[in-house]
């Protein structure tokens, strides 16, 4: 084998085990704690009712659950619509997303119903 023969080889081996060696990177998912309500790794998710359709991997029964949550927006716990994003964003559903983020950062319902509120905002 002549010099540049084997220099081919060798550069492509060494592309092989470069490629080899980088971790998989998913630029479309975060990995997100809001610990205790929501870890990514499962995912896990702990906001009452909609636990269990909020962590779904089925698509449908994720879509039916965001849209039971829609119907009472406004009497959602702050938790509730943020683990919902998360989901929506995890699940490719972006401008939705950014919507409910959104409408959690505008709404004081949303805010002020976090645990240990009362309906006028205030901390028990």
């Amino acid at each position: 084998m002549n010099k540049l023969s084997l220099a081919v080889v060798a550069l492509h081996l060494a592309s092989f085990a470069l490629k080899a060696a980088q971790p998989e990177i998913n630029p479309s998912h975060i990995d997100v704690y809001v610990t205790p309500y929501y870890n990514s790794k499962g995912p896990e998710v702990k906001v009452g009712r909609f636990s269990s359709g909020l962590a779904s991997a089925k698509e449908d029964e994720f879509l039916a659950t965001i849209a039971e949550m829609r119907k009472d927006w406004d009497r959602l716990t702050f938790p509730e619509l943020y683990v919902a994003a998360i989901r929506l964003y995890d699940l490719g559903y972006r401008k939705e997303a950014v919507y409910l983020v959104l409408f959690c950062s505008v709404s004081r319902s949303a805010v002020w119903r976090s645990p240990g509120s009362n309906q006028d905002g205030k901390h028990r």
